[in-house]
């Protein structure tokens, strides 16, 4: 995949890229915690026996390929879209 774009990032905008990692990690903290706390948020709201566990996002998954099947897919669609946008600095 090549994105072309116009001119590099000034050197005086590196600072931005420090604090970008600074939040991305601090999502990527709040992500974690979250996704750990999900089965026992699962087996709050959907109870029922644990192998029955997977039947919910099946039926969800089967349900949005039936009404939006664009939403299904390996977004490689999405990927290259990206490339025909010029990005804004």
């Amino acid at each position: 995949l090549h994105l072309q774009y116009a001119a590099s990032l000034p050197v005086i905008l590196y600072g931005h890229l420090v604090a970008l990692g600074v939040i991305l990690g601090l999502l990527g903290i709040v992500y974690q915690q979250a996704l750990l706390a999900m089965p026992q948020l699962y087996q709050r709201f959907i109870p029922g026996p644990r192998w029955l566990n997977g039947v919910v996002p099946f039926l969800v998954t089967i349900l949005v390929g039936i009404i939006v099947p664009q939403w299904l897919g390996g977004g490689n669609a999405i990927i290259l879209s990206v490339g025909r946008l010029s990005p804004v600095l």
